[in-house]
């Protein structure tokens, strides 16, 4: 049987709509662990971490770190919530990887209806010659009804995907910061 007009076009467009999503950029994240009890949450990978280098030395100068974008309490009363960033160090090409540094914990007040407010973007400066590849990982923290310390959850996630900025240039990379541009 001979094929239509309509029969190839429909063809045609699934064919071209396949390659035009298989050819856009993979924005995702990777849940290392969840613990506890948390809440609803939300982290933004492709906005996640900037990888800014120095201008003169091309060397990694620091990693700028979005604050996740969306983290509801687990109660219907509001609790504390914070999230802190850890950079992971390479030193073997990727092979293992070790925490290099911890920020502080930005904290903010939320429930079951309501995100928190006020989180934002923190920055890592790195050290004068940076050596290896870094990873960003983010560390959402649930407390305890009435405590500020005492965290009854957490939620460990891994950004997959980083932009690397050196002056007015920059690339995207689905992997680490390299040590320089």
């Amino acid at each position: 049987m001979k094929p239509d007009g309509r029969r190839i076009a429909l063809g045609l467009g699934a064919v071209v709509l396949a390659l035009a999503m298989g050819a856009q950029p993979a924005f995702a994240e990777t849940v290392i662990h969840e613990n506890g009890t948390i809440g609803y949450y939300q982290v933004k990978d492709h906005a996640g971490a900037n990888c800014l280098y120095d201008h003169v030395t091309y060397n990694l100068d620091k990693i700028s770190v979005r604050a996740p974008t969306v983290v509801h309490g687990h109660y219907s009363s509001k609790t504390w919530v914070g999230w802190e960033f850890k950079i992971l160090r390479s030193t073997d090409f990727g092979s293992t990887f070790h925490t290099y540094y911890t920020s502080s914990v930005q904290k903010a007040k939320a429930n079951v209806s309501l995100p928190a407010s006020g989180f934002t973007r923190m920055t890592w400066n790195a050290p004068t010659n940076p050596t290896g590849f870094f990873l960003v990982r983010v560390d959402i923290l649930w407390y305890a009804k009435g405590s500020t310390t005492n965290v009854e959850g957490d939620a460990l996630v891994e950004y997959d995907n980083y932009k690397l900025k050196h002056d007015s240039d920059h690339m995207n990379t689905t992997d680490w910061c390299l040590e320089d541009y």
